[in-house]
């Protein structure tokens, strides 16, 4: 895995929340900087970026749990960082992000689950109702799981 420390939020979205490595490894001053009279800056190499964070914002926002999962302090807090940084070196604040960012995706997930939760009963309806007109494959949607998923997402498909 190396001595990044992934935290994988939802699919398609792995933000890099720091890294860490011991004294005792060949890298271990990489990304110090020496200050003189012993003191040392760490350089954080997060990729917690304006582009990430929006990103995150928007498709919480587009899922309805931005207002929900997060307190005022927190969405000021990730508004405020929006506004004026471009990228996050410090290593506390990439902990306080990842807190928030972690709740957000965690809420955001359980919205994906409670959507998706509605696909089988509504394949059985439907299937029962295309069976009672006549149609004797629609016993079988019932069973369908991208038949339920695709209700569920509310997909139209026309077949012409």
């Amino acid at each position: 895995m190396g001595i990044f420390s992934f935290r994988v939020l939802s699919p398609g979205i792995d933000l890099l929340v720091g890294h860490r490595h011991s004294f005792d490894s060949p890298h271990a001053n990489e990304g110090v900087i020496e200050l003189g009279a012993g003191e040392t800056h760490s350089r954080d190499h997060s990729t917690l970026t304006r582009k990430s964070l929006l990103h995150l914002k928007k498709r919480a926002l587009r899922s309805r749990v931005w207002f929900h999962a997060l307190s005022r302090m927190e969405r000021g807090l990730l508004d405020l960082i929006l506004e004026w940084v471009d990228q996050v070196r410090s290593a506390k604040l990439a902990r306080v992000l990842d807190g928030i960012l972690a709740k957000l995706s965690l809420e955001m997930e359980q919205s994906i689950k409670r959507i998706l939760s509605r696909g089988p009963r509504l394949a059985s309806q439907i299937s029962r109702l295309a069976f009672s007109w006549g149609n004797a494959e629609a016993f079988a949607w019932r069973f369908d799981k991208k038949f339920q998923e695709a209700l569920a997402l509310g997909v139209i498909v026309i077949a012409i």
